[in-house]
């Protein structure tokens, strides 16, 4: 399975409408990882950290886009599973994601190498 499919499983997305932006999202979240890691190419240890990474960037931009189409008022969103509610948890939420990011860059930090190579 490659990359793309991967995030397109993880999304349920099918079909190709979405595969144009999948693939931006998925080359941005390799160049910070190949950033944060000072590395050249992507370990395969890292390639469902990778696919997760993407997925919650297109969730992010996701929720981005409805609250600003509907005025800012989004109730909640649901998708694979996941609730994501903005009314009277949206401190809790934006902690959740906060702490997701911190943990992720841990996880990339295990790779990463004193010098680019």
């Amino acid at each position: 399975m490659d990359i793309l499919d991967g995030v397109k499983t993880i999304l349920k997305i099918t079909g190709s409408d979405n595969d144009t932006l999948l693939t931006l999202y998925i080359d941005i979240v390799t160049q910070q990882i190949l950033t944060v890691t000072n590395r050249k190419s992507l370990p395969q240890e890292l390639r469902f950290t990778l696919i997760q990474m993407v997925a919650d960037l297109y969730w992010e931009q996701t929720a981005k886009t409805l609250a600003t189409s509907t005025g800012g008022t989004v109730a909640s969103i649901s998708e694979d599973g996941r609730t994501v509610g903005f009314q009277k948890t949206l401190a809790t939420e934006i902690q959740t994601a906060a702490e997701d990011r911190i943990n992720r860059k841990n996880e990339l930090y295990q790779y990463r190498l004193p010098y680019r190579s």
